[in-house]
């Protein structure tokens, strides 16, 4: 099985977003499963309020899930989602067929983030593409031990880490993600797979993004993309071999 990590660019608008995603999608239809940032769909920016409306949202769920479907590929994409009039930081898995099969709302909010979302809770692991697959979402890393409380009476195969950390800040919640997902992995017996924004921006000036991490069941980093670039990793789950390749956007998807 092979699995795409996505490291983005970020745009101000969810259609400019999504057109990177169906791209991506279009593009490697020899993948099983791709993964995309945190909140791939709006980005996370000052400007994300005015990405959060209900037909942004469902504009760009049905073009994903229609890239979905022609590449008969599998994706894992962070969108912000409204239930009951609340806005919700999440992340949503599609099958090949297009359908979405699972959601997530992240639970663990920063500061900044609980001025636009409602804090979710966790929800169970789910059968995607024959793997038991579940997601834990950026920050929420630090609490290691409740993820693991939560996930271990249906253990998960892979763990999806969809982030947007780096050195944006002296924000001290960033240091211990590295022994906090390498536990969760050794705890779980799963493989985890991070997937990092590589640009910030609120910050264009920020380095220490990207880099996005593939953990072993052991715990150990099996492989990392480059820091601050725009790129996919093809992680082959068999091989644990991991080639990197630019994004080839069409002009449409980088304007």
């Amino acid at each position: 099985m092979k699995l795409g990590i996505v490291q983005m660019p970020m745009a101000w608008t969810s259609e400019e977003n999504t057109k990177v995603m169906c791209d991506v999608l279009n593009q490697h239809s020899y993948l099983d499963i791709v993964l995309f940032p945190e909140l791939s769909i709006s980005g996370f920016h000052r400007n994300i309020r005015e990405e959060i409306k209900a037909d942004k949202i469902s504009e760009a769920v049905r073009q994903i899930a229609n890239a979905c479907r022609a590449s008969k590929i599998a994706a894992f994409v962070g969108s912000p989602t409204i239930n009951n009039g609340l806005y919700y930081n999440s992340y949503l898995a599609f099958d090949e067929k297009g359908e979405v099969v699972a959601h997530w709302h992240k639970a663990g909010l920063t500061p900044s983030e609980s001025e636009v979302f409602e804090p979710g809770r966790f929800s169970v692991v789910n059968k995607i593409c024959g793997l038991a697959c579940t997601a834990l979402i950026c920050r929420e890393a630090n609490d290691s031990s409740w993820f693991i409380n939560e996930c271990q009476p249906d253990l998960p195969d892979i763990v999806i880490w969809p982030c947007y950390v780096g050195n944006l800040s002296n924000d001290s919640d960033d240091t211990g993600f590295n022994d906090g997902v390498s536990r969760i992995a050794k705890n779980l017996s799963a493989y985890l797979f991070q997937t990092n924004w590589p640009v910030s921006l609120n910050q264009p000036e920020a380095t220490g993004l990207g880099g996005s991490k593939v953990f072993s069941p052991k715990g150990a980093i099996l492989a990392q993309l480059p820091i601050d670039k725009t790129c996919i990793g093809i992680f082959d789950l068999d091989t644990h071999f991991l080639s990197v390749e630019p994004l080839n956007l069409s002009i449409d998807a980088i304007q």
